[in-house]
């Protein structure tokens, strides 16, 4: 049958005895290799469309957020009404906790008396217990982050149980997820272009003996 291995480009493939490809890239296979030019052309035209740039080039690249001030600050503008409660039942404990947070969380953490279970989502989830319990609204949100900074690890469910409602994600967040959906679309419709276009240039072959 005369199937013998030949390099092609940068690629090992089995040509069968007329030169048709037999193994090698998928998107060669059955091809000629006096069509190949034509035929690997066509697939670098296709493959032109960078699904890469579909998402916002500000937003590939950055999955982290660099401290946690900034997604605290995406999720209250997301939320103008946990917001608005924070402003509303903070008070003196919020002030003592930004004064915590600015110090670098030096000395004593503020606290709220047990008896006050707003925050019992959270320090369920989380195992805080004693002094390690939520105190406000403001250290809820920032309980609620990663310690990886992942963008999209943030997970607000037990802080939407505290609130009562459902809370909305940080656009940067939903941003992100729009875009990997779309780099997601855009890589299985190249594929299914390049299949088809394969299966158009292709030439039926008999079934490799390998």
């Amino acid at each position: 049958m005369g199937y013998k291995w030949r390099r092609v480009g940068n690629h090992n493939c089995l040509i069968d005895g007329v030169g048709h490809i037999i193994k090698g890239p998928h998107d060669w296979e059955g091809i000629h290799v006096s069509n190949l030019p034509r035929h690997a052309a066509e697939v670098r035209e296709i493959k032109s469309e960078s699904c890469a740039t579909i998402a916002d080039p500000d937003l590939a690249h950055r999955s982290t957020f660099p401290n946690k001030a900034v997604p605290v600050a995406a999720i209250l503008q997301a939320n103008p009404g946990l917001f608005d409660r924070m402003e509303s039942e903070d008070g003196a404990i919020g002030d003592q906790y930004r004064a915590w947070i600015a110090n670098n969380q030096r000395g004593h953490k503020p606290t709220i008396p047990a008896s006050d279970g707003r925050f019992d989502a959270l320090n369920e989830q989380q195992d805080r217990k004693g002094p390690r319990r939520i105190s406000c609204w403001l250290e809820a949100v920032y309980a609620s982050l990663p310690s990886n900074r992942q963008w999209d690890d943030i997970d607000l469910r037990a802080l939407s149980e505290a609130y009562g409602e459902a809370l909305h994600m940080p656009e940067p967040h939903e941003l992100r997820a729009i875009a990997r959906a779309g780099r997601e679309e855009c890589i299985a419709r190249v594929d299914r272009a390049i299949d088809d276009l394969r299966k158009r240039n292709a030439e039926k072959l008999e079934e490799s003996p390998f």
